[in-house]
């Protein structure tokens, strides 16, 4: 019976949750946004394991076994169904230009081929503007999940000039539009909502195997700023954008090729 973590706390969690739908032995994974430990990747004794991300360091073990690319996925001349798998922690939300790497990565994979991602908070979710390492004047860092001073769902209700006077309830004006902008105007996160992963999915060409999804936040919420009921919320949300998932948080996704 599978026992997976719902929420991908860090990489090793995401990666124990693959181990439970596939086995890794003799395979070769494409990891995409990150880098699982050396060791960890070597225990499961994977014929060859290639991590891209724009931001980590690049590295080669001596026997080329484990390798991790810095650059951007679209920038890798992978050949065609070359991988067995594709592998994912808290990335996907993450990739602005989503659809294009989800066709790369659906060409990338042998026919059968898996893909498994375990990424959240999405932009449709309450904490989904994913507030994170946030610099104020007085250079102190906001976290989403060390002191979220946004409400639920407040990036999807109101406008940046509307939650910047909401955030001056708290701070002065020019640290309000510091996070304003961060919310609205950083490209840190994607803002794809719950259908958009779906219908991405199917457009691309995947089977979906497994999708399991959580509204569970792992965390204390500040309630500094008054928050709007979430009956209430969803309402709103639904006449604004239509209908979708909005309690939906962290997604984990078994694709097929």
């Amino acid at each position: 019976m599978l026992k997976l973590t719902d929420i991908a706390y860090d990489e090793t969690t995401a990666f124990n949750n693959l181990q439970q739908l596939i086995s890794l032995q003799n395979k070769r994974v494409l990891e995409v946004g990150g880098n699982i430990p050396e060791g960890l990747v070597r225990q499961s004794h994977v014929q060859e394991w290639i991590a891209v991300d724009p931001i980590m360091n690049h590295f080669v073990s001596d026997d080329k076994l484990y390798t991790c690319i810095k650059t951007d996925l679209l920038n890798c001349d992978f050949q065609k169904s070359s991988f067995d798998i594709v592998f994912s922690s808290n990335a996907f939300e993450h990739i602005n230009n989503f659809k294009q790497c989800l066709s790369f990565l659906f060409d990338c994979l042998k026919p059968g081929g898996k893909l498994f991602a375990h990424f959240g908070p999405i932009w449709s979710a309450p904490d989904g503007h994913h507030l994170e390492d946030v610099k104020l004047t007085d250079e102190t860092i906001i976290n989403f999940w060390e002191n979220n001073i946004i409400p639920e769902w407040f990036h999807l209700i109101y406008n940046k000039k509307e939650l910047t006077n909401i955030l001056m309830q708290i701070y002065d004006e020019k640290d309000a539009r510091i996070i304003s902008s961060y919310l609205y105007d950083d490209k840190n996160v994607n803002r794809l909502f719950f259908k958009d992963y779906i219908t991405s999915f199917i457009e691309c060409g995947f089977k979906i195997k497994l999708l399991k999804t959580t509204d569970e936040i792992d965390y204390k919420m500040n309630r500094t700023i008054k928050p709007i009921d979430i009956s209430e919320a969803q309402k709103i949300l639904k006449i604004k954008y239509g209908n979708d998932d909005y309690s939906c948080r962290d997604i984990i996704v078994f694709l097929e090729r």
